[in-house]
């Protein structure tokens, strides 16, 4: 069961109070019940529990012909020896930022 609220059907049903004591707007300066994705400097930390081996989206430093650095995003497993990157890109040197992977589409269903 999901407990989160819609937000949109919160502030129409604010809109249709007669007294008003919560307006549309102090509803939507609530902040979102799902965290934001974002990505996470592997300075700033790691994943935890490497014993799962766990997959997530990463963020790869390569190092081109010319002397440039990329980044490029790609997958890694997190494993108790470290990063083991799924994905092969030539140049690569290192894992610099990762974030969970996105649940997995399930065909059919819509949000809201």
């Amino acid at each position: 069961m999901n407990n989160l609220i819609n937000r949109k059907a919160l502030r129409d049903y604010a809109l249709n109070q007669k007294d008003k004591s919560v307006t549309p707007n102090d509803i939507m300066r609530f902040p979102s019940a799902q965290p934001e994705q974002r990505w996470i400097p592997c300075s700033e930390r790691l994943p935890d529990h490497p014993e799962n081996d766990d997959y997530y989206l990463v963020t790869i430093q390569c190092e081109h012909y010319d002397g440039w650095d990329d980044y490029v995003t790609g997958f890694a497993e997190w494993t108790k020896h470290g990063w083991e990157e799924l994905s092969c890109y030539i140049g690569q040197i290192k894992v610099v930022a990762w974030m969970p992977l996105p649940e997995s589409y399930k065909g059919g269903e819509q949000d809201g």
